[in-house]
């Protein structure tokens, strides 16, 4: 059995990811179990999968799952469904997509405050406590 085991330890047992969680958790301690909250970054369509392997959240992407370029009723047919997939979305990644820039001398930063509105919006209405900035194509001078 593995108490609080590390990240080395974490992926050598997972080996390839989500799909070695059952044996990994299987090592742990009830105790241990209830300490650990593992979710996986990937398209609220493979929620079942990611349930299966033991996964309790997902991590879905801004433009995928809040969709800010679109409609509000294409919305809320995307939120339905992140409803009704068995997991919850906690957080979301990629958030501002490369056309348009947050930094340098292109940054449209009205263009930005748009988009976030409608992101953070969004986000609260379907539980998302995390947006991951990343969005390197934005950030690039």
């Amino acid at each position: 059995m593995i108490s609080n085991p590390s990240r080395r330890d974490f992926l050598k047992q997972t080996g390839s990811g989500v799909l070695a969680l059952p044996g990994l958790l299987s090592t742990l301690s009830v105790a241990d179990q209830s300490l650990i909250s593992i979710g996986v970054c990937t398209s609220i369509d493979n929620a079942a999968i990611a349930l299966d392997a033991g996964c309790v959240y997902l991590e879905e992407g801004v433009r995928r799952l809040l969709l800010p370029a679109q409609s509000d009723e294409e919305f809320r047919q995307k939120k339905d469904a992140a409803d009704a997939c068995g997991l919850p979305v906690r957080a979301c990644n990629s958030f501002l997509p490369g056309s348009l820039k947050s930094t340098g001398p292109e940054a449209d930063h009205e263009g930005v405050l748009r988009f976030a509105e409608t992101t953070f919006r969004r986000a609260a209405e379907t539980g998302v406590e995390y947006i991951v900035f990343g969005s390197s194509g934005s950030r690039r001078i």
